[in-house]
C-alpha cells in the first residue's frame, strides 16, 4: 500500500510538473503546428509504415498555424514549404500576412502532388516549412536618409561628403540652397560629391540618400562573397560592382552567399542593397505519394478494416464460409502490398471485400444446404431435442397401463 501510495504521488508531482512546464514549451515555439487536409490514406501502410498520402495528381492542402511570440507586429514575407523531390518547392496561398502581437495566424499550402516519376512512391518524403517574417521596423539594409546637412559653400571647395556609405547609386538628390542640382559627380562607395563648380559662399548644401551595404573588393580569383545578414527576401538584392548594377551571379539566399559568374577584378568594390528576415522551420517527415493502384487498395482496406469482418458474428455456414474466404483474399493481399505489388494487392482486397459483402448477404439467406442456426443455435437446438427426448421417455416410463 505505501508503495502504491508513492508512485501515485510521484505521477501527481511529475504531472503538476509538466502542466507547469508546457506553457514554457509551447512559448519556443513559432509554428505551433500543421495539419494535412483531405488525405487519400491515413494511418498504417503496410509497405510505406505510418504515413499522410496523397494519389497523383490530386490536390495536398496543408494548413500552418504561426504565432506571433517576438513582439510588436510582424510582416510574413514568404511561407513555403520543400519537399525532397526535384522541383519540390512551393509557396503559401497567403502571401505578405501581417500578424499582430501574441496572436495567431493560419498559413495555407496547396499542392498539386506530382507523378511518381518524380515523387517516389516506394519512399516516404521529408518536407521542411519555412516561415520568413520581418519585425516591424526591421529588414532593410542600411537606410533612408533625408535632408541630410551635408556642409557649406565657401567658393572655393568642390568635394563634399555624405555621413554614411556606400550610397546606393541612383538614390541621392543633392540641393543647394534647397534647389536640387546634377551638376556634380558621386564616388558612390565613400559617399563623396563632386561639383563641378564649387558652391557659393554661404550656400547650403543638403541631400536625401540612401546608403547600403559594402560587401567587399575583388582580387581577380575570388567569386564567393557573403553579405551580412540571411536570409535575404527573394528578389529584393540589387547587387552592384564599383556601382554599376549585375546580375551576372547567383545567390543562396538563406546564407547569403554570392557567387559571381566570373570573379571581380582586382580592386573593385561589391555593394549590396537588399532585404532580410528571420525565419521559423517546421519538418516531417510522413508525406507518401500513392499511384493510383496503392490508393485504391489502401481504400478497400479501409473499407474491410471498417465493415471489422475479420471476426463478425454471422449465422449461417454458407456466410462463414465467405467469411473464411474474405480471410484468405485480405492476408494474400496484405503479402502482396508488403512486397510493392500495388495491383496484385488490389485485387486480392478487392475479392476480399467481394466476399465479405457475400458473407453479410448469405447471412440474411439461410437457404440451400446449410445451417442458418450456427455453433450457438446447432448447440442449442441439440439441447433442446435432448431435453424433449428423456420428456417422452419419462412420459412413457410414468403413463397408466
Amino acid at each position: 500500500m505505501r508503495r502504491l501510495t508513492r508512485t501515485v504521488v510521484v505521477a501527481l508531482v511529475a504531472g503538476l510538473l509538466l502542466a507547469l512546464l508546457l506553457p514554457f514549451a509551447t512559448a519556443l515555439a513559432s509554428i505551433t503546428g500543421h495539419s494535412w487536409l483531405g488525405a487519400t490514406y491515413v494511418g498504417w501502410d503496410p509497405f510505406l509504415g505510418s504515413v499522410t498520402a496523397y494519389e497523383t495528381g490530386s490536390t495536398a492542402e496543408l494548413a500552418t498555424n504561426v504565432w506571433n511570440n517576438v513582439g510588436n507586429h510582424i510582416t510574413v514575407r514568404e511561407a513555403v514549404v520543400e519537399f525532397d523531390w526535384e522541383g519540390g518547392t512551393y509557396s503559401a496561398d497567403d502571401g505578405s500576412l501581417t500578424i499582430a502581437e501574441d496572436k495567431s495566424e493560419l498559413i495555407t499550402f496547396s499542392i498539386t502532388v506530382p507523378q511518381t516519376s518524380v515523387a517516389s512512391n516506394l519512399v516516404k518524403h521529408n518536407y521542411g516549412i519555412s516561415v520568413v517574417y520581418q519585425r516591424e521596423g526591421e529588414g532593410q539594409v542600411g537606410d533612408a536618409v533625408t535632408g541630410e546637412d551635408v556642409g557649406t559653400g565657401d567658393g572655393g571647395t568642390t568635394m563634399f561628403w555624405l555621413n554614411n556609405n556606400p550610397v546606393k547609386p541612383g538614390s541621392e538628390t543633392v540641393y543647394l540652397d534647397s534647389t536640387e542640382t546634377t551638376s556634380y559627380t558621386m564616388d558612390y562607395y565613400w559617399g563623396l560629391i563632386t561639383f563641378d563648380t564649387a558652391p557659393a559662399a554661404g550656400v547650403a548644401i543638403t541631400a536625401d540618400y540612401e546608403y547600403i551595404e559594402y560587401v567587399g573588393a575583388g582580387d581577380g580569383s575570388n567569386t564567393v562573397f557573403w553579405l551580412n545578414l540571411a536570409p535575404v527576401i527573394q528578389g529584393s538584392e540589387v547587387i552592384y560592382l564599383d556601382g554599376t548594377q549585375t546580375t551576372d551571379y547567383s545567390i543562396d539566399r538563406d546564407i547569403g552567399e554570392i557567387t559571381f559568374d566570373t570573379a571581380p577584378g582586382a580592386g573593385v568594390r561589391v555593394t549590396a542593397d537588399y532585404e532580410w528576415g528571420n525565419r521559423w522551420t517546421a519538418n516531417g517527415t510522413s508525406f507518401a505519394v500513392y499511384s493510383t493502384d496503392q490508393a485504391a487498395a489502401m481504400g478497400l482496406k479501409d473499407q474491410i478494416d471498417a465493415i471489422g469482418a475479420t471476426d463478425p458474428d454471422l449465422a449461417t455456414a454458407r456466410a462463414r464460409e465467405y467469411l473464411a474466404e474474405s480471410g484468405t483474399e485480405y492476408q494474400l493481399a496484405q503479402q502482396e502490398y508488403e512486397r510493392g505489388n500495388f495491383a496484385e494487392a488490389t485485387t486480392h482486397y478487392q475479392n476480399s471485400f467481394d466476399a465479405i459483402e457475400n458473407a453479410l448477404s448469405a447471412d440474411g439467406d439461410p437457404a440451400g444446404d446449410y445451417s442458418s442456426l450456427g455453433p450457438v443455435g446447432s448447440l442449442l437446438t441439440g439441447i433442446g431435442l435432448l431435453v424433449l427426448g428423456v420428456g417422452v421417455v419419462l412420459f412413457v416410463m410414468t403413463r397408466p397401463t
